[in-house]
């Protein structure tokens, strides 16, 4: 099967789960994903990466440090000649329980509406349980790396060729 996107979780997932990330600079790639998103990239298959971010929620991150957080991630994933299309996420508090908070598909939905996606058409790789809750709201196929590790063995099992 071919997938019309590929949903990546970030933290654990495509980078080293270092905590509360507010510096560009503390930004690691894990080993081998950047081949990965390449060979996905080469499908031609929307990457979307999805997260909670409550550190915008508390004031301890700006939107536009955020954004400098995931340029440093394209710019990573430009030395495997990979990219992100997208990246999505939720700013709210935990306390705030807010429709797009993973593990509520309210995220989800607001990505597949921009780029005219069917979610069952999907895979969510994630690396949470609050992941795998999230793609199974939406019906949608999902994959789990070990818990912050980024641990893709086993990924023929989902890979799009």
């Amino acid at each position: 099967m071919t997938y019309q996107a590929v949903f990546l979780g970030r933290d654990g997932v495509i980078i080293k789960d270092r905590g509360n990330i507010v510096d560009p600079n503390r930004v690691e790639l894990l080993p081998g994903v950047g081949e990965i998103i390449h060979h996905i990239n080469e499908q031609e298959i929307p990457v979307i990466v999805v997260y909670n971010e409550p550190l915008i929620g508390y004031n301890i991150l700006s939107r536009d440090k955020l954004v400098e957080i995931n340029s440093r991630i394209n710019d990573l994933l430009k030395e495997d000649e990979a990219e992100i299309d997208m990246a999505g996420w939720c700013p709210h508090k935990p306390s705030v329980n807010c429709w797009c908070r993973i593990p509520s598909p309210g995220l989800l939905y607001a990505m597949a509406t921009k780029f005219y996606l069917d979610l069952r058409r999907c895979i969510f790789i994630g690396d949470t349980e609050q992941d795998v809750q999230a793609a199974k709201a939406v019906r949608m196929k999902w994959f789990k790396v070990k818990k912050g590790l980024g641990d893709w063995e086993g990924s023929e099992n989902w890979t799009p060729t």
